[in-house]
């Protein structure tokens, strides 16, 4: 066998073990929140660490590998991995499990984008759509198996089995990388970055997702939240004011100020918050509202996972044949349509229309995910594809994380709203009462859990309809979001139809 096949295996197997975790852990969401007694916001800390710790480090991750290697840094980023998964695994406390996730986030943040890197260089540029395709199709078909197999594991083993299985697939790809990967040759002998950069935006992106993710605990209104959200966009302010000016800049004015890049990084923003919204409210609406088992949640996403593992390999080959601006028009445009289905089986949930969400939301992620990165990097110098590609994947799991943070939010905000208003007549219903209720409507605990507290079955019917109330919302807005990123993305092929007319005359 090739080096550059083992090479190619080597980095795959981050990319399996990234989808894997994903869709696994939030398959185990809920029954891990039963086991630690969590609320809401601290379900949402579980997704939400990993996810702010690499979008935090993974521009540095990137700069780093630039100047010192990428393959160094991906051998450090899957030791952090590596650690975060024992921990987490081994937790017996809340705060270990968020411990060990933030350890986890931390090595997706130095690995993920570096496996991309070391396999694209061991391949020509020509084929640079169909490796990217191949990546993604190893992470689909770990996306189209992690529902199913955590939904065995929940059922036979126990949750702490999804965390202990990435430890041999971690070793596996730290001995093939250590063996198998040429070392790379840095750019510079020295990491020369600004540290006060560094602290502007990692600092930004904390605040900007602490506000974010306690809305459901402290309110819109809340001095809390209004003081971390203004803090947070403060510093990135000053992050990008500072870049435009640093001898030594984190990202480079030259990217930040690259339109069609900057146009590709918010396209996978946005796209990605509706991914948040959906991965994070649908198992909890599933299994805490619906009644279904966790076997059973799993076997439903794999008609999202599924089509999403069969559709990757030939994406990257068309992306190579016609370019990144179609694909990826078509598949926010499936995505939006997939999004609406599911909100119509929020009200009427019978199954066909939780089926043909789920698959076209999954032909979306089968034809956006190959072609965003493949778009990203199209659009800057080859010297540049490690910051700009971590600075791409930071702006796309600050989506996922906003996703889960302010969808989780409204969720609870607006379930809360609405059952008050459902129960404003009656004199017994105190706040403390309405506040144990909205746990409830919130979609945080199952609702089958009522019926052993003696509450009326009318009540349950007003608790569930506040649910399904926000949901709608919060699909909703996800809908939105979803029709900006078409519009940013018509907008960069118009302009390239235009710059081609122009070059032929």
């Amino acid at each position: 066998m090739q080096k550059s096949t083992l090479n190619l295996i080597a980095v795959g197997l981050m990319s399996v073990m990234v989808n894997l975790d994903v869709t696994i852990v939030n398959v185990a969401l809920p029954t891990i929140g039963g086991v630690f007694h969590l609320s809401l916001s601290m379900m949402q800390w579980i997704i939400n660490i990993y996810l702010m710790m690499t979008a935090m480090f993974f521009v540095l991750a990137g700069k780093i590998a630039d100047q010192l290697g990428h393959r160094r840094v991906y051998l450090l980023g899957l030791i952090f991995f590596f650690v975060g998964s024992v921990l987490a695994g081994l937790a017996v406390f809340d705060w270990m499990l968020i411990l060990g996730r933030l350890l986890q986030g931390l090595g997706v943040a130095f690995s993920l984008t570096q496996a991309f890197i070391l396999a694209l260089r061991c391949f020509p540029p020509d084929r640079k759509g169909h490796v990217i395709g191949l990546l993604a199709t190893a992470g689909g078909v770990a996306q189209a198996v992690g529902p199913t197999l955590g939904g065995f594991i929940l059922h036979f083993l126990s949750w702490r089995w999804i965390f202990f299985l990435n430890l041999p697939l971690t070793g596996l790809s730290f001995l093939l990388t250590y063996a198998f990967c040429a070392k790379d040759t840095p750019h510079e002998s020295a990491l020369q970055v600004s540290l006060r950069n560094i602290a502007f935006f990692g600092m930004g992106i904390f605040f900007l997702m602490l506000s974010l993710n306690q809305l459901s605990s402290w309110g819109v209104e809340s001095f809390y939240f209004m003081a971390a959200m203004a803090f947070g966009l403060c510093l990135l302010s000053g992050f990008v004011y500072m870049e435009c000016r640093a001898t030594r800049p984190l990202i480079g004015w030259l990217i930040l100020a690259n339109s069609d890049f900057m146009a590709v990084c918010i396209m996978r923003l946005l796209y990605m918050f509706g991914w948040g919204v959906v991965v994070f409210t649908l198992p909890l609406f599933l299994q805490n509202l619906l009644g279904y088992s966790e076997v059973k949640i799993g076997l439903f996403l794999f008609s999202m996972t599924g089509v999403f593992a069969c559709l990757t390999p030939f994406t990257g080959r068309w992306v190579d044949r016609v370019g990144v601006n179609l694909p990826i028009i078509l598949s926010l445009m499936i995505g939006f349509f997939g999004l609406c289905l599911l909100i119509v089986f929020a009200s009427h949930p019978h199954l066909i229309f939780l089926f043909a969400g789920l698959f076209l939301y999954g032909v979306c992620a089968g034809i956006n995910i190959p072609a965003g990165p493949a778009a990203a990097l199209k659009s800057i110098p080859q010297n540049n594809h490690g910051t700009g590609l971590g600075f791409f994947y930071t702006l796309a799991f600050m989506g996922a994380a906003a996703g889960i943070a302010l969808g989780g939010g409204l969720l609870n905000i607006l379930a809360k709203n609405h059952l008050a208003k459902l129960l404003a007549f009656s004199q017994r219903i105190s706040p403390i009462s309405l506040d144990h209720l909205s746990a409830f409507a919130n979609g945080s605990r199952p609702i089958s859990q009522l019926s052993l507290s003696g509450v009326t079955s009318n009540l349950q019917q007003e608790i569930g309809a506040s649910f399904v109330y926000a949901y709608q919302y919060v699909l909703g807005f996800a809908c939105v979001l979803i029709l900006v990123a078409i519009i940013l993305m018509v907008r960069i092929a118009l302009k390239k139809e235009v710059k081609e007319a122009f070059v032929c005359q």
